[in-house]
């Protein structure tokens, strides 16, 4: 019995619906792969302040792990180290004396999906005029304040903008833990302390009493007459 000849094309179609029912097999069997994108908390970093202790955990998420961190560009201020985990990342330590610093940490998964965290560095001395901008780099504003612990120097506050502003009313060293909420709800946490300069209060300018008056007048009534009678 003569079997029926496929024509060409015919055989091509049949292997194409081969070669695709292998390939959806295979990703059955291999799971589903994530097409979500990979994201990073927190989404910014905290400013670092000197002589503040900082302690930021950076954790990516979706994406493909294993996951990568690196120093992208800039430098980190000087008793700040970055420790990196398969999981995770931790940036912490405390900034020394003041120098202003800007820098970006890369963080990668395995497929090639990138990330990055600016940082900046604020010195930690405020006095009358100060304008210390404390929101984290690449959030977003108006923010929602609440300090958690300690207190800001007496005369001053953190505004709407993110910015530490006023006139300290008293000298000394003031900490305190500030939650940030961006308008996108986000969170960040920030350690601070920080080192108040007030103004000295004005010193009183000496004036003379009734009496010293009096006196003085008295004394210069004497001194003419005795040169009147000289």
């Amino acid at each position: 019995m003569n079997r029926p000849t496929l024509h060409p094309e015919a055989r091509s179609l049949g292997m194409a619906g081969r070669h695709l029912l292998g390939t959806a097999l295979f990703c059955l069997l291999a799971g589903p792969v994530s097409g979500a994108p990979l994201t990073v908390s927190p989404p910014s970093l905290p400013p670092v302040v000197a002589g503040s202790p900082y302690n930021v955990t950076i954790t990516p998420s979706d994406g493909s792990a294993p996951y990568h961190f690196s120093l992208a560009a800039g430098l980190l201020p000087p008793g700040l180290t970055l420790s990196t985990a398969p999981t995770n990342a931790t940036l912490s330590g405390t900034a020394g004396a003041f120098s202003s610093y800007d820098f970006t940490l890369a963080i990668g998964d395995s497929i090639g999906a990138e990330r990055y965290l600016r940082g900046l560095s604020l010195p930690n001395t405020v006095a009358s005029g100060s304008n210390l901008p404390l929101s984290p780099p690449g959030s977003t504003g108006p923010y929602g304040i609440v300090i958690l612990s300690g207190a800001l120097p007496p005369g001053m506050v953190i505004d709407s903008n993110g910015n530490l502003t006023g006139n300290p009313s008293q000298s000394g060293r003031f900490s305190a833990v500030v939650e940030f909420t961006d308008s996108l709800g986000n969170k960040t946490i920030l350690t601070l302390s920080l080192d108040a300069i007030a103004p000295e209060p004005a010193r009183p300018v000496p004036t003379l009493s009734t009496w010293a008056l009096w006196l003085l007048s008295l004394g210069v009534l004497v001194l003419g007459l005795r040169r009147t009678r000289i």
